[in-house]
């Protein structure tokens, strides 16, 4: 499930690149051999530390041991991400796409929020974030980062259905709403965009008082 931290940092800042730090975690590939694994969790934790230089160092180790360690190539990404070098992020998430193409949701989506952040590709982004899906058809992230990108284009009828999605697989996800009735709000659909406002509310989201204030004004309605 997208946590609203998740979907702050996209949202509100869109081109953070922070972002990778919390999928690290989360990659799910093939088996890991213990000596790798050991040297992946160094990385790891020098990661946390903000060591990213020896971090990389350590998964080079990693990819020397095993050149088909996915584990290596992710991590090594996302620390590429960190450091603001998105070509080097972008060829280790080729990497691991060539190597395991059905079982590389994150890199997919994570690549394509390069590519959408970065350079403002919005094709290649599309293109990434809706392989992500077709990898993991529940994959709720790759849905948000395609709704803020067709917020972004102007394409509101199709972020509304990337968060509907959203809402579909996960009726108590926050995110899904508090996407939708921002949507709702540029559509100029306020009971919609209530309606949601409240959905969120319930589910223990409190919406910015500025952006209240605005849906107060152009509804004509308090609540």
């Amino acid at each position: 499930m997208i946590t609203k931290k998740e979907f702050d940092m996209q949202s509100k800042s869109r081109l953070s690149i922070k972002i990778f730090i919390l999928l690290f975690l989360v990659v799910i590939y093939g088996c890991t051999g213990d000596q790798e694994h050991k040297i992946i969790n160094k990385g790891i934790a020098l990661i946390e530390r903000q060591e990213l230089d020896q971090a990389i160092l350590e998964f080079n180790k990693v990819i020397q041991l095993n050149p088909k360690n996915a584990y290596g190539y992710y991590n090594r990404a996302v620390v590429y991400g960190l450091k603001k070098q998105p070509q080097e992020a972008i060829a280790d998430y080729n990497k691991i796409i060539e190597m395991y193409p059905n079982t590389a949701a994150k890199s997919y989506n994570n690549r394509g929020f390069i590519y959408y952040s970065t350079y403002k590709n919005f094709d290649q982004a599309i293109s990434d974030y809706k392989n992500a899906i077709r990898v993991n058809t529940k994959y709720t992230l790759a849905y948000m980062n395609l709704g803020i990108l067709y917020t972004d284009k102007g394409d509101l009828d199709t972020g509304l259905e990337s968060y509907a999605k959203i809402i579909e697989l996960e009726p108590k996800n926050i995110v899904g709403y508090i996407g939708r009735y921002k949507v709702y709000f540029k559509k100029k659909d306020y009971v919609h965009c209530w309606q949601d406002v409240h959905m969120a509310e319930s589910l223990g989201h409190k919406p910015a008082e500025s952006f209240l204030k605005q849906l107060k004004e152009a509804s004509g309605r308090q609540i």
